[in-house]
């Protein structure tokens, strides 16, 4: 297998974002799809606003956009952060427990393809004028469905 170049992965360099759905499947609990806006080869950071216990060991798989999905894989949450003002902030970190070879390769293929990706990320919408929302806006590249009848009656106040 010839080597493959992949993005550097120290603490003290912003990793590139990136977007991919994710499965967790928790002890005793149902499956979640969230979201993972960091990803490395030791680990991810997974946004959600009700996280696990630290310590929590459960099963992962990562869908990333334009690419098969990766093969299940043993994750431990080692973090949690909470962040009112930036909702894109609030998840938890996870480490991976014990990956195989192939686990390994089809995660490092990933990386690279996500770092070629990063359209893909949420980013901030910039705005000439203060946001009034309670919430700010986080701009993705997922398709979205709005409910026309839905939506006629929110305008007409049914």
């Amino acid at each position: 297998m010839e080597p493959v170049e992949m993005p550097r992965d120290d603490r003290e360099q912003q990793r590139p974002p990136v977007l991919a759905r994710a499965t967790c499947d928790f002890p005793g609990d149902e499956i979640r799809v969230l979201f993972l806006t960091e990803l490395s080869l030791g680990g991810a950071f997974i946004m959600a606003l009700r996280m696990p216990a630290l310590g929590t060991t459960f099963m992962l798989r990562i869908f990333p956009p334009a690419m098969q999905p990766l093969r299940q894989v043993e994750a431990r949450v080692i973090s949690q952060r909470l962040d009112p003002r930036n909702p894109k902030h609030c998840g938890f970190g996870v480490v991976f427990v014990a990956l195989d070879d192939l686990q390994q390769e089809e995660l490092t293929s990933a990386m690279v393809s996500l770092a070629h990706q990063r359209r893909a990320a949420p980013r901030m919408l910039d705005s000439p004028r203060p946001e009034r929302r309670a919430d700010p806006r986080i701009g993705t590249n997922l398709a979205g469905m709005v409910s026309i009848e839905e939506l006629w009656c929110s305008l007409r106040a049914c």
